[in-house]
């Protein structure tokens, strides 16, 4: 039997000039799966949980835990954290954003 390992990884990409969009989310994704999703085994997967640091060092979770393989897309997934986004906007919109993770 193959044991689990458990690893926390914060990843994080710093915006510059506290600037955010679907360009930034889309390459930070795109980067992300080229390194750690793509290299899973197909038995592996990765919780993931996405997150925005704002300048004054409070962190908002924006979705839920996904569970994300080999096998999913990252498209798919830029998708849905953009749909996420734009329905809890109104959480972070009066704070420049400092940080993705």
């Amino acid at each position: 039997m193959m044991k689990k390992t458990k690893l926390w990884n914060n990843i994080k990409e710093e915006l510059k000039d506290n600037f955010f969009n679907k360009d930034i989310l889309s390459k930070f994704i795109n980067k992300f799966y080229e390194n750690k999703v793509k290299t899973l085994n197909e038995d592996q997967h990765i919780l993931f949980l996405f997150r925005i640091e704002l300048i004054n060092s409070d962190i908002k979770t924006v979705t839920r835990l996904l569970k994300i393989n080999n096998e999913q897309s990252g498209k798919t997934t830029i998708a849905f954290l953009l749909d996420a986004i734009n329905a809890t906007s109104n959480n972070y919109n009066n704070t420049p954003l400092n940080h993705l993770s």
